[in-house]
């Protein structure tokens, strides 16, 4: 599973239509922000950096400051170097639960190419809050098998997990339905596709994500 099959000049095509749609809803007004502030910093080169915390009912616990973070870097050439989306939740300024999904093309051989991990290294806009230690302390495994991500997959997860009215009217809207299937083929289609031709070829496939 060390090939990448992605393309990274349509992805990150893909990344830059998926902001330009989000810079126009002002109804989500902290997610608008950080997606007109990663559009006009965006660099088809080198890649873009995305962040944006909004609150979030949960009917048990009141509500809850929910994180969204995106980072793809390319070395210029057209080639990924690291790809990371974030999924944090955080309430009173205490970090609850963080995930990141990575894409790490210069590993090794001790994680797999694509993985979740819980916990991991802390956002900027995170710093002083507590709960950093106990989800970012010296043990940074295990890193699970897991699909590759992108920014309209991880915001429609969030969206999904944490439904309001003003992200349901996103995930109604047909242009959004749109960049998610687009997502979906771009990225994680071909991943499906050699996790079959592998299974069906007999080859261990989590093994295999560990060459």
């Amino acid at each position: 599973m060390e090939k990448l099959d992605i393309d990274a000049n349509n992805f990150i095509k893909m990344e830059k239509k998926v902001l330009g749609y989000l810079r126009g809803k002002t109804a989500v007004k902290n997610i608008s922000s950080a997606a007109t502030d990663a559009y006009y910093n965006f660099d088809l080169k080198h890649g873009f950096n995305f962040s944006t915390t909004w609150k979030v009912a949960a009917c048990k616990t009141g509500d809850l400051d929910l994180t969204v973070a995106g980072l793809v870097e390319l070395d210029g050439k057209g080639h990924f170097t690291f790809v990371s989306y974030v999924f944090c939740i955080s309430r009173d300024k205490c970090l609850l639960r963080k995930y990141h999904y990575d894409c790490e093309c210069e590993r090794g051989n001790s994680k797999p190419l694509y993985h979740l991990q819980f916990g991991g290294e802390s956002l900027p806009e995170h710093e002083g809050y507590r709960g950093i230690d106990e989800l970012n302390c010296w043990l940074s495994e295990p890193r699970l098998f897991y699909t590759p991500m992108s920014l309209a997959l991880i915001l429609e997860q969030a969206f999904l997990e944490f439904r309001d009215e003003s992200t349901e009217k996103i995930r109604k809207d047909s242009y959004w339905k749109g960049l998610v299937t687009a997502s979906q083929c771009e990225v994680l289609k071909p991943y499906f596709k050699r996790c079959y031709d592998k299974i069906s070829n007999n080859e261990r496939l989590y093994s295999e994500c560990y060459i």
